[in-house]
């Protein structure tokens, strides 16, 4: 089954270049676009970003995915950003650092099924499989090439790709929550050891993958 998925997935285009306790503060865009009758609330994207040429990425890519699907999208960026209006139906104010630690704040997702993108992904077709997926999967995930350059503790490199962590979807459960808590606990452990420099995303979200008992499945 899991070949199956793959080679349907496979069918899926898109071109992206990678690029604790928190206070929520989440107001709906009013002068947005309102959310239709055909528009399925339980599943949408999230964007995680701040300053405006990242916004504005960002702003592009939710406009690509009402030009070719129905689903919502969310911007979680900090509390004075400005963002222009008719395009996120949710906007989610977070203290956000300007790290890559700021990306593990896409657990906030006002959605049962999501889709994280980085402000910088084009997308060019619906992405209604990826939804569907997580009927069997609790996260999926795209690989990137190499990650062989260093070691995590524990973790079988060679046989966990490295994620790229710009797509990244899952759907809400404790499974998926413990998965996050993981992602947060190694980046920070890793920023502890190696410095800011040396703390990565995708370094810290590959240990949280093979560490958690969530069902996750890589993205070709």
């Amino acid at each position: 089954m899991a070949a199956e998925w793959r080679e349907r997935m496979c069918e899926i285009t898109l071109l992206a270049a990678d690029c604790s306790d928190t206070k929520l503060l989440v107001w709906s865009n009013s002068m947005g676009t309102s959310a239709s009758s055909q528009m399925d609330e339980t599943r949408g994207f999230v964007f995680v970003c701040w300053g405006k040429e990242y916004v504005q990425e960002a702003c592009a890519s939710a406009r690509r995915i009402k030009g070719v699907s129905q689903y919502p999208c969310t911007l979680i960026t900090v509390p004075d950003e400005t963002v222009p209006s008719g395009i996120f139906e949710q906007i989610i104010s977070l203290p956000l650092q300007g790290s890559y630690r700021d990306k593990i704040l896409m657990r906030h997702s006002p959605y049962t099924k999501t889709v994280f993108l980085d402000s910088d992904t084009y997308v060019l077709k619906d992405f209604a499989e990826l939804f569907d997926a997580l009927e069997r999967f609790d996260v999926l995930y795209q690989t990137t090439a190499g990650g062989y350059h260093y070691k995590v503790d524990s973790v079988p490199m060679s046989v966990v790709t490295e994620p790229s962590a710009g797509l990244v979807v899952w759907r809400r459960n404790a499974k998926t929550e413990r998965f996050f808590e993981l992602w947060d606990k190694h980046y920070l452990s890793q920023q502890d050891e190696n410095g800011a420099d040396g703390a990565w995303d995708q370094r810290s979200m590959r240990a949280a993958l093979y560490e958690s008992d969530a069902h996750v499945f890589p993205l070709p």
